[in-house]
């Protein structure tokens, strides 16, 4: 058993994901490490799936090893996550080895590595501005209200961002929000956008008259009430904190270059080293 497996001390079981073309040719490599887990001191899961489906599960999954005969699709991943997952890809001589102990030594390496890339990146979400989704029927006449509320929140100081969008499309954007005010001309739609409420966040409904007037500043403060009401109240844009936002922006995007690059050279160290240990 390869030594670097047993360096970490036993933690939560690391949920790995393999990636290929349609998921079929990892199975095969899926079965072969989770057999090899078993021998692990550190615990680990495995899956695997074609990379349709991959490109929708990084939430699901610590680790995500791409096959080599689709190791093209590592920008689209890195495009399309949203969170720091540990993205790297299988060399192609590890994989036709079907070498085991290599691919989860390389999915703990690259894990641990990504655990400063995680942090900055959970501080700024943490510091981001506060989500609030306006619903109505299309979207558009809603726009002008969106813009009389930001600029509400603006003149508060408050670290704010509103967006407007319809309801088919809001459904889809609720898990990015921290409350969602509904338009009255779609009030009837609450319980179509609770279907999708999976994190609970407070919904409310603007009053005609706020909403006939454009009254930005009495429903930027009814969507503050809800903000609170859901535990996230936003952060006043003072300029201490101000300092403090641009300097996890700034951290987050220092600690990101450098994730990368040895993520890289992880990668190639692994192909190189099965390299060497074949000609042996």
């Amino acid at each position: 058993m390869n030594p670097e497996l047993n360096s970490a001390d036993p933690a939560s079981p690391l949920r790995l994901l393999l990636v290929c073309d349609e998921g079929h040719s990892t199975s095969i490599l899926m079965a072969r490490v989770q057999a090899a887990a078993k021998r692990c001191e550190r615990p680990i899961t495995a899956q695997c799936d074609g990379f349709r489906a991959g490109l929708w599960d990084e939430r699901s999954a610590d680790a995500i090893l791409i096959a080599p005969q689709v190791a093209y699709l590592q920008k689209d991943f890195e495009k399309k996550a949203e969170y720091p997952v540990a993205l790297g890809q299988i060399p192609r001589r590890v994989f036709g080895a079907l070498d085991t102990d290599s691919i989860i030594a390389e999915a703990f390496e690259l894990y641990d590595l990504y655990a400063p890339y995680r942090a900055a990146w959970e501080l700024c979400e943490e510091l981001a501005p506060r989500g609030v989704l306006v619903c109505c029927a299309g979207g558009m006449s809603s726009s002008l209200l969106v813009w009389h509320m930001q600029r509400a929140a603006d003149e508060a100081n408050l670290h704010v961002r509103v967006q407007a969008t319809g309801v088919g499309r809001g459904k889809f954007m609720m898990d990015k929000a921290d409350c969602v005010l509904i338009a009255p001309q779609v009030r009837y739609s609450e319980r179509e956008l609770q279907d999708f409420n999976d994190r609970r966040i407070p919904v409310g409904h603007i009053p005609w008259q706020r909403y006939g007037r454009m009254d930005g500043a009495s429903i930027m403060r009814q969507a503050v009430g809800l903000l609170e009401e859901g535990g996230t109240p936003p952060y006043e844009m003072d300029e201490a904190f101000r300092a403090r936002w641009e300097g996890a922006l700034a951290e987050l995007e220092r600690v990101k270059r450098e994730t990368l690059a040895r993520r890289d050279e992880i990668v190639k160290r692994y192909g190189k080293k099965q390299k060497r240990e074949s000609a042996a």
